[in-house]
């Protein structure tokens, strides 16, 4: 079991299907208040991703993570919608971009 030191904002969990994080189980991907979207492996941090400001939400991208079943968009409190694409190994911030709201 993952014990998060931070609070959580959301959670969701990457698709299991094949050619997608192959040979794993579920993917907890959860969104902190320290400003990183972190890649649960098991019971274990496999990597987090440091961001602008604090994720507040996120979905998977297309509704299903997109063609590799690994992206996921993020919003943050301040207002601003990213993209990150969460592979086995390490996390890739697509683009993000401001807009003009905040939560």
């Amino acid at each position: 079991t993952y014990l998060c030191g931070d609070q959580i904002n959301d959670v969701l969990c990457l698709p299991v299907v094949e050619g997608s994080w192959v040979g794993r189980g579920i993917t907890p991907i959860i969104a902190c208040n320290d400003k990183t979207i972190k890649v649960i492996e098991g019971s274990k941090l496999s990597y987090e991703i440091g961001l602008s400001d604090i994720p507040n939400v996120l979905h998977l991208f297309m509704n299903d993570g997109g063609f590799n079943k690994q992206k996921v968009l993020y919003g943050t409190k301040d207002g601003h919608l990213g993209l990150v694409d969460l592979s086995s190994e390490s996390g890739t911030l697509i683009w993000e971009i401001p807009t003009k709201n905040a939560s």
